[in-house]
């Protein structure tokens, strides 16, 4: 198994406990302190709204990894594959960056370290 292999299976696992972490969220559970800024509990429509689309996003980045890894093959996907992985890179940059600077003890606790990860493992696919 390749480096690339390796770092896109880690980060789909991820994006799949983040996923479901989501759902929990969509569907009331009260953990609303560890994702959107840590301000409520229970997420209000709107932010559970964004827990749908981030839901969407994992699993679409899960698929440019997997691609990228030789794990599945899509002549459309492959042919925007480098730009899509760059762009991936540099959300999960943002995403490092929001999770260091929330109010939310708990959501720096969790979720910084998760973002890490998923910023190294996306660029090693990247750069792979």
């Amino acid at each position: 198994m390749t480096t690339v292999q390796i770092a896109a299976i880690v980060a789909v696992i991820l994006f799949s406990l983040l996923a479901l972490f989501q759902i929990a969220l969509l569907l009331g559970a009260p953990w609303g302190e560890y994702a959107w800024g840590g301000q409520q509990k229970k997420l209000a429509p709107q932010r559970r709204a964004g827990s749908a689309v981030n839901i969407v996003l994992y699993g679409l980045m899960s698929l440019f990894l997997l691609t990228k890894a030789g794990y599945m093959s899509s002549p459309a996907i492959e042919r925007i594959l480098p730009f899509v992985l760059w762009f991936m890179v540099a959300f999960a940059a943002v995403g490092v960056l929001l999770n260091a600077i929330t109010r939310s003890r708990k959501e720096r606790a969790v979720m910084l370290p998760t973002a890490i990860v998923l910023f190294i493992c996306q660029l090693i696919v990247a750069l792979g």
